[in-house]
């Protein structure tokens, strides 16, 4: 018996041994039924849903990699960014980035982490958890990208979803690419393999592990120019994926917190006196000339 107690006891000892290692470590593990949102995001403390914003006359900000609109690699972090900076800068107030994943970046937004979180498109059912403000730049069409060579043609007003049966799909985590895909992959038309950045699914195409990919072509064509080889480069086409009216990017402000409209109108006003002058022209002109592309080297 007392052999048993003392295994009992190292047995014990171990456990809480090793639990303190991963306190030490890895921080306090908490299951909840939603993505793990207790852990610090990048850059300064954010808060809790409950709180408001603590740094007055700042605005936190969740984004993606997502260039050359938004990426922490980026000049101004991107066409996107620099237009949002510059709009509160306008108003007074000071914006922070936080880089994350798609849809932690969304979720650290819908549940009042930060103050807002870009680039989205317009979805009505976005509009239960965020307030949109005014579109913030032009999107370019989703497009289908594919390996030169295997004979895939696409028309978007032609053919249906059906037609893409034993394609494997790649597309990101978090994304809404529009309600007729968004239905196709729900019902088991398509087959749709979701990572977590759009770079990893143009590596799964030239490995053939996927035959296509989702993304919005000038987005995609920025990550294929600064990421891979010339020779991969070319060896990929792409043809758009839809029909759809234009879409914009906007900055979606959560509905956790109280400060919220006050920041949308400032926002709105700034992005106004922008557009208003000459400089939200230049930094369209800039995107065009390649300007965002110029990585930072000494940050």
């Amino acid at each position: 018996m007392e052999s048993k107690r003392t295994t009992i006891a190292v047995i014990a000892l171990i456990v809480l041994g090793i639990g303190g290692l991963l306190a030490v470590f890895v921080g306090p593990v908490i299951w909840t039924g939603h993505p793990d949102l207790t852990k610090p995001l990048p850059g300064p403390p954010t808060y809790s849903p409950q709180e408001p914003v603590a740094d007055e006359g700042v605005v936190h900000i969740a984004t993606e990699e997502y260039p050359p609109h938004s990426s922490e690699r980026l000049k101004y972090y991107g066409v996107n960014c620099r237009i949002i900076t510059e709009a509160f800068r306008t108003e007074g107030i000071e914006v922070v980035y936080h880089f994350l994943p798609a849809a932690r970046a969304y979720t650290s937004a819908q549940y009042g982490h930060v103050d807002a979180t870009t680039p989205w498109a317009m979805r009505e059912s976005r509009k239960v958890d965020f307030l949109y403000g005014e579109p913030i730049i032009e999107s370019s069409s989703e497009h289908f990208f594919h390996l030169r060579g295997t004979g895939f043609q696409w028309d978007p007003v032609e053919q249906p979803y059906s037609d893409l049966a034993g394609m494997r799909i790649g597309a990101v985590t978090g994304y809404d690419y529009g309600e007729a895909f968004q239905a196709a992959e729900e019902a088991g038309v398509i087959t749709v393999e979701r990572v977590l950045e759009v770079e990893q699914n143009f590596r799964k195409l030239l490995s053939g592990n996927i035959q296509l990919v989702i993304s919005e072509s000038r987005v995609g064509e920025h990550i294929l120019q600064t990421h891979f080889s010339e020779e991969d480069v070319v060896r990929i086409a792409h043809v758009p994926q839809n029909a759809e009216p234009t879409e914009y990017d906007y900055l979606l402000f959560t509905r956790k917190r109280t400060t919220s409209p006050a920041l949308l109108e400032a926002f709105n006003r700034g992005l106004a006196k922008l557009k208003a002058s000459d400089r939200y022209d230049q930094y369209i002109l800039d995107l065009a000339k390649g300007e965002y592309a110029i990585e930072q080297e000494d940050r």
